[in-house]
């Protein structure tokens, strides 16, 4: 993490301040945020032990990216910190749409979203809810977007949903409907044996394979297995992909993060967790000679 905050750093100084505003452009237009961030909830009240969807929606300005949380060459994905009233825990970890494979000078690979941003997850409102009339959730986003250049920012996050009568139920918000339809286009996972996916070690690599697909890309996970090289293997025209690891044969892990797969011109995405055995032993090698006791 260390070093990719200080390549990150680097990129921004040599990348170069982006270009001065025209004469006609006002000063507060130049130097206004890349990225809008905000906390959304799916209820418009809080409800004693429901469970609440909440999303933190970030909005890159036009021509923008931010980072995914897998593996990337550059960039640092954002960050949430979120302080819960007491009782209130969560119920999964932040879930992230798929992102997209974006190609730097230098044979650097990223993966990143150029719209919207939507991170999602659940929380457990306790019964009874803590005193008072609100539930209020506050917190922060950090943030790296890039154009020509990278900036660092951080959002803060509020959100305050008054109690609902004891035995109300808590109406659908306005963002209920979006929430709703980024979970739905989450990567669904997708194990062996599922729509026809294989997956096979060998010697060196690992061979990926999804029966009437006309593409298929993978992005690895940040805990996924090291290979050798994700740019160049990473993306295939047909159904296969091959993907050297780093270590060869000495490899160990899991093949972990998402395929996405283009057939009849739609892009579909799985999430992959796939433990890795060792390679399979050669037939032909001659048995292991048995030492002699000693006399």
């Amino acid at each position: 993490m260390h070093g990719k905050l200080l390549f990150c750093l680097l990129f921004m100084l040599t990348a170069g301040p982006p270009p001065a505003p025209r004469a006609a452009e006002a000063p507060a237009v130049a130097s206004a945020p890349p990225v809008r961030s905000r906390l959304l909830a799916s209820r418009q009240g809080a409800a004693a032990g429901d469970t609440l969807l909440l999303g933190v929606l970030l909005e890159p300005a036009a021509g923008w990216h931010l980072y995914w949380n897998g593996r990337n060459d550059t960039g640092l994905a954002p960050q949430i910190q979120l302080s819960l009233p007491p009782g209130v825990v969560f119920l999964e970890d932040w879930r992230w749409p798929a992102p997209e494979r974006h190609l730097l000078r230098g044979k650097l690979l990223d993966h990143i979203y150029t719209g919207r941003l939507l991170l999602t997850t659940a929380l457990r409102l306790p019964d009874p809810l803590p005193p008072g009339d609100f539930l209020s959730i506050t917190g922060h986003v950090d943030w790296v977007a890039c154009l020509e250049a990278c900036r660092f920012g951080s959002d803060s996050l509020s959100l305050q949903l008054p109690h609902c009568l004891h035995g109300a139920p808590a109406q659908p918000s306005a963002a209920d409907g979006l929430i709703a339809q980024v979970r739905a286009d989450l990567p669904l996972p997708l194990r062996v044996g599922e729509a026809g996916l294989r997956i096979e070690r060998g010697e060196s690599g690992v061979l990926v394979e999804l029966p009437g697909a006309r593409s298929l890309a993978f992005y690895p996970a940040a805990d996924c297995v090291e290979l050798l090289n994700p740019l160049a293997d990473g993306e295939a025209i047909g159904e296969r992909l091959n993907l050297r690891l780093a270590h060869g044969a000495l490899a160990r892990g899991a093949l972990r993060g998402v395929l996405a797969e283009l057939v009849m011109g739609e892009r579909r995405h799985y999430f992959l967790d796939h433990p890795l055995d060792p390679p399979p032993a050669d037939p032909t090698a001659a048995p292991p000679t048995a030492e002699r006791p000693k006399e």
